[in-house]
């Protein structure tokens, strides 16, 4: 018997096959994810769902056809974002996707392009936004009236709202009267794919998928229902939320679809070995998690639900691999004025330059939040210790992989000291496989022995390994 695994990832979504008595893994594909949508705004990052689904089903049928004893489907991807889907489970709207800025808009911003107090019907919580703009300004005319989204929500239910979480997003297109009417319910994307390959109307979602939304209770495992409608948002729209780790149907032929797990909690399923051991992820975003089995949060560290009455703590960075992708951008543009196309894969260039930087040790300061924080979006990157010495391409190189490493150690600290310190330190994602100097630095800078497993497209493989732990 065998199982298949599809992560649906923000610029790749990628399938697994994977044997159901020795767990090896079988075969992957891998291919992009080309369902980015055109944005009206600036702040919109969006996606087609109908490409998605498209993908995901060409995927799951490549190994269907070719193997007659498929007993899984397992699905995950990416976390926070939502869709709408209408009484038949059909998309109504596009994939709002987590990197979706709309929720560090403020009040006063052009880009809003509404009057939202003539397009609520719920004057509490209008109200109650104008009250904790004035504790925000502290009095000063000058600073009222410009708190985000995202901190209004915050402020208001003591939940930390983030842009790109769902319940923002959705909050957002609220209060600009953008849900589209025939809306019945809203779901992440890998909930979506998993319900239609299971035949169902509506969305039954993990609780690591229906926390990543936001404004849930992970000690009760279900939404604050209270928050959310003290803010005009009707309950029936969210998702039921399943019983644990479950199949939630059948495909066409009978074969059996999980309900879609959380990609952070996929990739520590098929990572992990110990309960002690820390991850680190680093793909367009970066993650590093730690399993726990009592409930902690702070403002920057999230508490996940995991399996069973298990969780995770993460914090997450925005940036991640995708500063490396930047400083690879930025070189070939230089190239290309210069008339030069490179010969060789820029990345590999660049992987050398940053080990022979760290040879000379004059190394740059680099700050990578060049896309802020979640809880911050007015956060930017920045270069320190900049001298004639260390002025050439691979220290900049080199800085940008130390900052990516220090972006997740400052995360870290903020772990409770239960937890600390590690011994084990396990990398997933392409952006530390491929990078032998990202590697080191990560090792050096916690201090601990960095393992890769062998188990490569770790999210898709996790999420297949749920489906026979289900069997």
């Amino acid at each position: 018997m065998k199982s298949i695994g599809i992560d649906i990832g923000t610029t790749t979504i990628c399938s697994v096959l994977i044997d159901a008595e020795t767990k090896t893994l079988l075969d992957t594909v891998t291919k992009p994810n080309k369902s980015t949508l055109a944005a009206a705004q600036s702040f919109e990052r969006l996606q087609d769902p109908a490409i998605i689904l498209d993908t995901c089903i060409a995927m799951a049928n490549h190994y269907l056809i070719s193997h007659s004893d498929i007993a899984s489907i397992g699905i995950t991807g990416q976390m926070h974002g939502i869709l709408y889907v209408d009484q038949k489970g059909r998309a109504v709207s596009p994939l709002f996707t987590w990197q979706d800025g709309r929720g560090d808009i403020s009040r006063q911003d052009d880009r809003v392009g509404s009057d939202w107090q003539n397009q609520c019907d719920n004057t509490d919580w209008q109200d109650d936004w104008g009250h904790i703009d004035g504790q925000n300004g502290k009095g000063d005319n000058a600073c009222r009236n410009i708190l985000t989204y995202a901190g209004f929500l915050t402020a208001r239910t003591g939940y930390a709202m983030a842009t790109g979480f769902g319940m923002t997003t959705h909050f957002y297109n609220h209060v600009n009267q953008l849900i589209p009417s025939d809306a019945a319910y809203l779901c992440t994307i890998p909930d979506y794919i998993a319900m239609r390959l299971a035949n169902r109307k509506t969305p039954l979602i993990h609780q690591s998928m229906a926390a990543s939304l936001g404004m849930y209770d992970i000690k009760r495992n279900k939404f604050d229902l209270g928050a959310v409608t003290s803010l005009g948002l009707s309950a029936d729209m969210l998702p039921e939320i399943a019983c644990g780790e479950c199949y939630i149907g059948e495909t066409d032929t009978g074969i059996p679809v999980t309900a879609a797990l959380g990609d952070n909690q996929a990739s520590f399923l098929a990572s992990m070995n110990s309960e002690d051991a820390c991850l680190v992820n680093v793909g367009t975003g970066s993650q590093i998690s730690i399993m726990t089995r009592t409930p902690y949060q702070s403002a920057q560290i999230e508490c996940r639900p995991y399996l069973g009455d298990t969780y995770l703590l993460a914090g997450s960075s925005l940036c991640g691999g995708y500063s490396y992708s930047l400083l690879k951008n930025f070189f070939e543009e230089t190239l290309a004025q210069f008339g030069i196309i490179p010969q060789n894969s820029t990345y590999e260039v660049m992987n050398r330059m940053a080990i022979d930087a760290a040879a000379h040790g004059e190394a740059l300061n680099v700050d990578t939040r060049f896309c802020g924080t979640r809880q911050d979006a007015s956060i930017t990157g920045s270069i320190q210790n900049l001298k004639v010495a260390n002025f050439h391409p691979g220290d900049f190189t080199l800085g940008i992989l130390q900052g990516i490493c220090d972006e997740l150690y400052n995360l870290y600290t903020q772990f409770p000291e239960d937890v600390k310190p590690i011994k084990t330190l396990v990398g997933s994602g392409n952006g530390i496989r491929m990078n032998p100097m990202l590697q080191q630095l990560f090792a050096s800078t916690f201090k601990a022995e960095l393992t890769i497993p062998d188990i490569k497209e770790e999210a898709a493989y996790g999420c297949g390994l749920l489906g026979l732990k289900l069997r």
